[in-house]
């Protein structure tokens, strides 16, 4: 699924306000995890590695870290 956009009503946080219509962004895990790995990258200096739902992150003093991305519905 590619991020997508779809339009709310009574949303008022955005979007056409006055018509009291908003946008919303919609994704999935596969697509949420390179954004929070670029976010990271911004903050962190260690090795990065994507694996399905899931990043993870080893710092160069051998911390290791396992981010997991899972849509709750």
């Amino acid at each position: 699924m590619k991020n997508t956009v779809r339009e709310r009503g009574d949303y008022p946080a955005y979007g056409d306000e006055k018509n009291g219509r908003a946008f919303t962004c919609l994704t999935d895990e596969k697509s949420l995890l390179p954004d929070m790995k670029a976010l990271l990258k911004e903050f962190y200096i260690a090795t990065f590695m994507e694996e399905e739902n899931a990043l993870f992150l080893q710092f160069n003093y051998g911390q290791r870290f396992k981010i997991t991305v899972k849509e709750i519905k």
